[in-house]
């Protein structure tokens, strides 16, 4: 109905359902592999953001964060464990050590979260959306703003590394796994854009969609999944290298 977010778990693609927006327990995830869809996990509230890491898929639902293993959710981190109570926890990010990273965008800030379940806000940033980490321990940040931008974060330190004015409302992030290139989505302007992290050159490669939520590549860097969240569809795109 409502799919926000795709991350890949192996050759399996995860996308969150949140359903019908605020109704209970209606939020799926589904998982596709081999082009063969089937439901996941059901009975979450609105899940949004994913995160894999090690066989366990994580998402973020409100106020709570899930932890799900061979089909079977059980709440990982829950409302009162959070050293503020969040209400709109959105998008995650994982390093290469387990520990969650989470966007509550309407709070402003940024939640980290060990694999032992302990959490602390690691920075407070102007409606923080999309995460993405990499290799070298900085945390790339989407804000859902006009323009949308794109922070990087190192050492409690942050940078604006990117602002684009074809990208309204920022919403998913993503880099390729040979660190070529670095994707943004534009939640209400309906673009993608590209940017080099070579040359810092950006392209706009996909327009009009609708509502493209939490993308994410395959893993192999050749197609961009994109949800579109107001319309229901998750839409692949093949990915051209230049």
């Amino acid at each position: 109905i409502h799919p926000e977010s795709c991350i890949f778990g192996g050759d399996t693609l995860f996308v969150s359902d949140i359903g019908e927006y605020n109704v209970r327990n209606d939020g799926v995830i589904y998982s596709m592999i081999n082009g063969n869809w089937r439901v996941y996990v059901r009975g979450l509230g609105d899940p949004k953001g994913l995160g894999y890491y090690k066989g366990t898929l994580y998402a973020a639902d409100i106020n709570k964060i899930w932890r799900i293993r061979e089909g079977k959710a059980e709440v990982f981190v829950g409302p009162t464990d959070f050293p503020e109570e969040p209400n709109f926890l959105n998008d995650i990010a994982v390093d290469s050590a387990g520990n969650l990273y989470i966007s509550d965008t309407f709070k402003g800030i940024i939640f980290k979260i060990t694999q032992e379940g302990k959490v602390e806000v690691l920075k407070r940033i102007e409606s923080p959306n999309g995460l993405f980490f990499d290799e070298k321990g900085q945390l790339y940040v989407a804000t859902f703003t006009n323009p949308g931008r794109v922070l990087l974060l190192r050492e409690s330190k942050v940078d604006t590394f990117f602002t684009s004015p074809d990208i309204n409302m920022a919403d998913g992030i993503t880099i390729d796994t040979m660190r070529s290139y670095l994707y943004v989505s534009g939640y209400k302007s309906g673009e993608i854009v590209r940017l080099s992290l070579k040359t810092r050159v950006p392209k706009v490669v996909a327009r009009r969609l609708r509502t493209p939520a939490d993308i994410n590549l395959s893993p192999d860097g050749t197609m961009l999944w994109i949800p579109q969240l107001e319309i229901g569809k998750v839409s692949p795109l093949r990915v051209i290298k230049e």
